[in-house]
């Protein structure tokens, strides 16, 4: 028995008749309500990218298996190598319900600095199994683990595989190489239950659970959202052994089942005293009206006009970056033998343990572990010859103005609208289609390969511009993939999403130290793709990770011309041509997270996903309820975008067609 009821005698706790464990939710009730199910994929076909975003670093790579109906993820040896499987969902926690996740799963060999993981979780919150170094006393390596940011710190509660409270002995009889369907189940409030277990012979065995309500030394809650995304993660923290894992269908449910209204009701339609546009005789997909949420869920400081006074939620008297830079040093003629890097003159900056190293044939994730002067440690054993190289420890942004209480913005993220870097030329060779565009960058990038970058700028050869997956070949170059030969001209510049993002790692009075907010950390410092500008836009806060639900179009149109729906992916984002985002102040909706345009007059990328004929006359309306929420990215500066475009026949003159779309907004 569990004793329930904890200050009773013993003879009334023999009068409770109690379920087993694995019988009861993690609110305590007979599992005997009906079970909706919120999400659920399996890969027969593909790898579902309308529903799950591929995030990878460095050599890792992603593929599905046909013939297996699932999905292997790899990285090579190398430090840092990351593939990230996640739903563009973030599941809807509500409380009173218990979430649950079953998923097939094999984890394999262990292999020391290398990390797999499957849960609920993000790269700040969750619940998960993890397999990480193997020892003696665990040669598989397994703990489960519940993170949280609350405070600032991202922190890990780790329960290794000998400390499981495994009430039905069952922990031993697992062969963790052989595929397994894994479950976890969680109630958040804070103070919620954490389950995870496995399905033997359609059995459901818990292996752990930790009860967080009444927890000796626990004063936050387990994490500081319930809103969770499904993930696959391997990663190598430092050097390794390469390796792969599998995994294939997943489902979650809700114990209880969902309440269907899930969030405030918002209509965002054309501007104030506008009610209608001209998109002109035989246009082409016009966009006509756009609609995205904000990256940023929380508005606490910073300096950005479109955020501002009667526009917006951000603070006054936000102080201006001064500077802000990846570079931490530059020094000249240095090599690495083994594990020593040997110095050479410092040209700019300072050395220092902790930084990491990038430069021509430099290991990915090389960083500095120890030393002085001319002799260094670094963590990667490698041989990289006599050349210039480059030192980080993440990005450091400055406002001299600022008058901050240290690390007061620890675990908070900085973002930076439209940041972009400098292309100083790029060079496409190849004989044929698909030809090879080899980018040069103004300044060291510290970028890693699988990014998508999005160039823009060059002329002339217009096929270098657009979303691009990349490939670094050395620590100013990288190269992807076009259709066009010739080198462009222009003013090259590229950017990741809408604004560069990150996590601050700590501050002083005046400085924010920042790292990438998925491959970053304080032992692999890698920085922001692009740095916010002198007296540039930034805002501090949290990443928004809601959801917004088109339900209803209403759209008007004075001739006959064709609609379609046009809708975002991360790796194909609609790229609108002299769009000017507002928040929904402009509307008087205080309380929206979501932007709008009405002043785009091109678009190109994304997807179509509805298309039909709009009659001339008469206000119509169309039944969104059945369409896929906006989302964001793993990084969570790129969200998704809903254009609603039009394209017009040579005799529609000067009609005109105006909009109003109606969705609700999922922000808890």
């Amino acid at each position: 028995m569990s004793g329930l009821s904890l200050g009773s005698s013993t003879a009334d706790q023999a009068l409770l008749a109690e379920l087993p464990t694995r019988l009861r939710d993690n609110l305590g009730k007979q599992k005997v309500s009906e079970s909706q199910n919120l999400f659920e994929a399996d890969f027969e076909y593909g790898t579902q990218p309308m529903r799950w975003e591929q995030y990878i670093s460095g050599g890792a790579t992603i593929q599905q298996i046909s013939n297996q109906g699932g999905i292997q993820m790899s990285v090579t040896t190398a430090a840092g190598d990351t593939a990230i499987r996640q739903t563009r969902p973030y599941i809807r926690y509500q409380p009173g319900k218990t979430i649950y996740m079953s998923t097939g799963f094999v984890f394999g060999t262990a292999y020391t600095n290398q990390r797999q993981r499957v849960g609920f979780f993000d790269d700040a919150n969750g619940v998960f199994f993890e397999q990480s170094d193997p020892t003696s006393a665990n040669p598989n390596g397994m703990s489960v683990i519940y993170r949280s940011d609350v405070g600032g710190t991202i922190t890990n509660t780790i329960f290794t595989y000998p400390n499981w409270t495994d009430p039905y002995n069952i922990k031993n009889l697992l062969n963790f190489n052989n595929i397994q369907m894994y479950y976890i189940e969680y109630a958040w409030y804070g103070a919620g239950l954490l389950r995870w277990g496995v399905v033997l012979n359609g059995e459901p065995y818990v292996l752990h659970q930790v009860g967080i309500g009444n927890l000796a030394g626990q004063v936050t809650p387990w994490s500081r959202t319930g809103n969770l995304p499904v993930r696959y993660e391997l990663r190598n923290i430092g050097p390794s052994t390469a390796g792969s894992m599998y995994h294939y269908g997943v489902s979650v449910l809700a114990e209880g089942k969902i309440d269907t209204q899930r969030g405030f009701t918002y209509g965002y339609g054309m501007a104030s005293g506008t009610p209608v546009r001209q998109p002109g005789a035989s246009a082409t997909r016009y966009p006509l009206l756009s609609i995205r949420y904000r990256p940023m869920g929380t508005l606490e400081y910073g300096v950005d006009t479109n955020y501002s006074g009667a526009n917006g939620t951000l603070p006054t008297g936000g102080a201006a970056i001064t500077s802000s830079s990846n570079l931490a040093a530059q020094v000249a003629t240095s090599s690495i033998s083994g594990t020593t890097l040997t110095i050479g003159s410092v040209t700019s900056g300072t050395v220092a343990i902790g930084q990491l190293v990038t430069g021509a044939n430099v290991a990915q994730g090389t960083v500095i572990t120890a030393g002085s002067g001319s002799t260094w440690t670094v963590n990667v054993s490698q041989t990289a010859a006599s050349s210039t190289m480059y030192m980080t420890g993440g990005t450091l942004i400055t406002a001299s103005g600022a008058t901050w209480t240290v690390n007061q913005w620890q675990g908070k993220y900085v973002w930076s609208r439209g940041s972009s870097s400098s292309i100083s030329g790029i060079v496409v060779s190849g004989a044929s289609a698909p030809y090879t565009a080899t980018a040069t960058t103004a300044n060291p990038h510290f970028l890693t390969t699988g990014k998508y970058l999005t160039i823009s700028g060059g002329t002339s050869n217009t096929s270098v511009n657009g979303t691009f997956q990349i490939t670094v070949t050395g620590p100013t170059t990288f190269t992807y993939s076009v259709t066009t030969s010739g080198n462009p001209s222009g003013t090259i510049v590229y950017t990741q999403g809408i604004g560069s993002i990150g996590r601050i790692v700590s501050n002083t009075a005046t400085t924010l130290t920042v790292v990438d907010n998925v491959i970053g950390s304080s032992s692999l410092p890698y920085p922001m793709v692009n740095t916010p500008a002198t007296s540039g836009n930034y805002i501090l806060g949290l990443i928004d990770r809601g959801q917004i639900l088109p339900q209803t179009l209403n759209i008007y149109s004075s001739a006959n011309c064709t609609l379609e729906l046009i809708t975002s992916t991360y790796y194909s984002p609609i790229s609108l041509t002299g769009a000017s985002f507002n928040t929904m102040y402009s509307l008087g909706s205080l309380n929206s997270f979501a932007e709008r345009d009405v002043s785009a007059t091109a678009l190109s990328g994304g997807e179509v996903v509805y298309n039909a004929p709009l009659p001339s006359g008469g206000l119509q309306t169309f039944d969104l309820t059945a369409f896929f929420p906006l989302y964001t990215t793993v990084q969570g500066n790129m969200p998704d975008i809903l254009t609603v475009a039009i394209t017009t026949p040579s005799t529609f003159g000067t009609n005109t067609v105006g909009a109003g779309l109606i969705g609700q907004e999922a922000m808890s």
